[in-house]
């Protein structure tokens, strides 16, 4: 039987608990479930999610995000409180992005976005119960760690995993490695057996780091975590990694039995979520929340040394007007070249974001601490913007002109709120449309 049949196989003996408020894929998924596992457990909220979880002890959770009562990332921590290690397979859909830095917080094991592709789903399924069963082979493998016998026909096992693996002497030697170890690292076992294990360190990490991990194994006996190695021809790469002390019936070390992932698929998975959660998808430029946390970082900035901050509110004049003359896909050009003049135009300390539709907000950092040359600096960057953005844009085979209208408001820190800058920094932008647009005004207090 093939690793993947094994999964499907042990799967059926594992009991999965769906949480779903919609009806109709409650139903849908059910009949999917049921024929893939031993027992399925159905609720239609967190809060019922919650109480069968305790009842049951599934081994597996598949769960929305946004359900009355207790929405799936609450109940998911929760969870997670009551038994650390249960999988949680998130179904969740692009545009709910505010979740996605709770669920890396949470640390789902998998994302499968709605409309839920069943293939999709079955994939995550297995890639948990691949977890699970290997969990389970370690546990074995420690049950039966005295006698080496019982260790070799574990360890058998567990070298039918997709997962790299190797068997060290007490001495750190390498003894044994499978299939899966060869692949991952790009050594062969002719090469490695007999080497340290220090021959796939990346030197990414202290020697802290190396003394805490076998502080670890001697007190606990295991030590779980990421760690970067590096392969044989150099590439440098996130995984993973379990490494196990085999104890024979005195409690002495005899083998050490090391399981490893190559998790660097996954690590681009957390970027491209956190992108999804602070970044703009059109134009790349950080979003109204990453700004706002930047916000946040100067104002405490400011309070400590003095400094001064400003914020420029740009909104693009008639920008209606391309959309509904020259279509959507042209407005599309324009923000993307807009979002590109603008981060030329400032330095590396300064931000630019989309703030929304055709706005972009500029935060300028370090100004002086005097209000009247902060005012010139920002000023001479809000001048230079203006006259970037009115030079013409290629869109397409149109040859298009536009211009923007121009808010600023400095800051000190001292504001009631991140929001007030912002605030003011819009009023002046409207102030700048009133004037005739293509203008930049400074506002100013009644």
């Amino acid at each position: 039987m093939n690793d993947d049949n094994g999964d499907l196989a042990f799967l059926k003996t594992l009991n999965i608990l769906y949480v779903e408020d919609e009806m109709i894929i409650r139903k849908q998924l059910a009949q999917f479930l049921n024929r893939r596992c031993a027992n399925l457990y159905l609720a239609a909220n967190g809060q019922e999610g919650l109480s069968l979880f305790q009842q049951c002890q599934p081994d597996i959770v598949i769960t929305d995000v946004l359900m009355p009562e207790m929405d799936g990332l609450k109940m998911g921590a929760a969870m997670r409180a009551i038994n650390p290690k249960i999988p949680i397979i998130l179904t969740t859909a692009f545009e709910e992005p505010r979740y996605f830095h709770l669920a890396i917080d949470l640390g789902v094991d998998k994302y499968v976005v709605k409309p839920v592709d069943l293939g999709i789903l079955e994939s995550a399924l297995l890639k948990c119960t691949h977890t699970l069963r290997g969990e389970l082979a370690l546990h074995q493998a420690q049950q039966r760690a005295d006698e080496l016998v019982e260790i070799q026909r574990i360890a058998a096992v567990v070298f039918e995993s997709q997962e790299g693996m190797f068997v060290a002497a007490a001495n750190g030697t390498i003894l044994r490695v499978n299939k899966a170890f060869s692949e991952i690292t790009g050594y062969s076992a002719e090469e490695i057996i007999g080497k340290n294990p220090r021959i796939l360190q990346s030197h990414r990490h202290d020697a802290n780091f190396y003394a805490e991990m076998w502080e670890a194994i001697s007190q606990l006996g295991y030590w779980k975590g990421e760690i970067w190695n590096r392969r044989k021809d150099g590439e440098i790469y996130p995984e993973n990694l379990c490494i196990t002390a085999v104890k024979d019936s005195e409690g002495n070390i005899t083998n050490y039995v090391a399981t490893f992932m190559d998790i660097t698929t996954n690590k681009a998975i957390t970027d491209e979520i956190e992108r999804l959660a602070f970044y703009d998808p059109l134009t790349n430029l950080p979003n109204r929340r990453l700004l706002f946390d930047r916000l946040t970082i100067a104002f405490a900035k400011n309070k400590r040394n003095g400094t001064k901050g400003a914020v420029l509110f740009i909104d693009m004049d008639n920008f209606k007007t391309l959309n509904d003359t020259l279509g959507h896909d042209m407005g599309d050009l324009l923000l993307k070249e807009v979002a590109q003049r603008l981060h030329d135009c400032l330095r590396d300390s300064d931000t630019v974001a989309r703030f929304g539709g055709d706005e972009f907000v500029v935060m300028l950092t370090d100004l002086n601490k005097e209000d009247e040359v902060a005012a010139k600096q920002a000023d001479s960057i809000g001048q230079k913007i203006l006259a970037t953005l009115n030079k013409n844009y290629q869109l397409g085979t149109h040859d298009y002109h536009s211009t923007p209208s121009i808010g600023v408001a400095i800051f000190t820190g001292h504001e009631k709120s991140t929001d007030e800058p912002l605030k003011h920094a819009d009023i002046a932008m409207y102030q700048a449309k009133i004037s005739g647009r293509n203008a930049l005004r400074f506002f100013q207090n009644a």
